[in-house]
This record gives C-alpha cells, sequence and structure tokens, in this order.
C-alpha cells in the first residue's frame, strides 16, 4: 500500500504488476497503470448498485482492449 493506494494487480486479471486503486464509498473509482502509462478515473454517484462490480470489470475490459488493438 502506498498512501493509501493498493496494488490491485492480484485480483484484476488485465491489471499489471504495479497497478494501484482507490475507490469511494458512491462508486468512484480511479487507476493507475504505470506500467502502460495509464490512468483511469469512473466518476459515479451510486451509494450501492448491484451493477457495480459488473460495470467497473466492464470498464477494465474496454479500457485493456484498446491496448490489444
Amino acid at each position: 500500500m502506498i498512501n493509501g493506494l493498493k496494488n490491485i494487480s492480484k485480483n484484476h486479471k488485465n491489471r499489471p504488476d504495479g497497478t494501484y486503486s482507490w475507490s469511494g464509498a458512491f462508486s468512484t473509482v480511479f487507476w493507475i497503470d504505470p506500467t502502460n502509462d495509464l490512468i483511469v478515473i469512473q466518476l459515479r454517484q451510486v451509494l450501492q448498485s448491484p451493477n457495480n462490480n459488473g460495470i467497473n470489470s466492464k470498464l477494465e475490459k474496454i479500457v485493456y482492449s484498446a491496448f490489444k488493438n
């Protein structure tokens, strides 16, 4: 953990080692991927939703699919 950011690459198959993330109470999420020189910021205002994990997974898939093309 660096200044409250967690290395989350172990739990996310697309993100390389050294990727750090933070998430807030209202579904705001960002991650920093220094390997790909990438910062992703997702701003939402939803306290709780059963769709949060699905939305986050889809965003990650869309972002990293751009590197494969």
